[in-house]
């Protein structure tokens, strides 16, 4: 792999060991960025990129609304060293969706898909290619009751954003 983009990554100091062994393994071919999320978890995001294929041209780290989420995405503008094109690499890890509240699934999921895609298609300039790698917990309404207030599309609404 040219790029590797993780979620969950760990932050927690007990779990230093695994950040060691990332860059013990993969240091010298790979440049890596993380991002852990705001508040009090220690739990974000790495992106890895492989010196030899790509230049990074720049990376940031966007807080995604709604704040109280706890949601960070990373992006990557890189060079591609063989062909010149540039490539937009998005990083993200969406709220897992709570189908026993009344805003993860109907409101932050889909406002945090949105606020990625923006600011995906704003770096997308000059023909350089966008990919999104993301967990986009789309999964979680097989404990609730088949009579519950969302149906597997609403759930899956993120998803299905990032191809409209």
């Amino acid at each position: 792999a040219d790029v590797i983009c993780l979620q969950e990554f760990d932050f927690h100091p007990s779990f230093a060991v695994f950040r060691e062994l990332y860059d013990a393994k993969l240091g010298d071919a790979f440049e890596m960025f993380t991002a852990q999320r705001t508040g009090s978890k220690h739990d974000g995001l790495a992106t890895l990129v492989r010196r030899a294929t790509f230049g990074v041209l720049s990376m940031s780290t966007v807080e995604l609304e709604p704040r109280f989420c706890d949601r960070v995405a990373i992006f990557a503008q890189l060079r591609h060293h063989a062909s010149g094109l540039g490539v937009v690499v998005a990083n993200t890890h969406l709220t897992v969706a709570h189908a026993n509240n009344s805003h993860d699934i109907p409101m932050c999921r889909p406002t945090q898909m949105a606020h990625v895609l923006r600011e995906l298609g704003a770096r997308s300039v000059d023909g350089a290619l966008p990919f999104l790698c993301a967990d986009m917990n789309s999964d979680h309404l097989e404990t609730e009751p088949p009579d519950g207030p969302y149906t597997a599309q609403d759930v899956s609404r993120p998803v299905h954003m990032a191809f409209e």
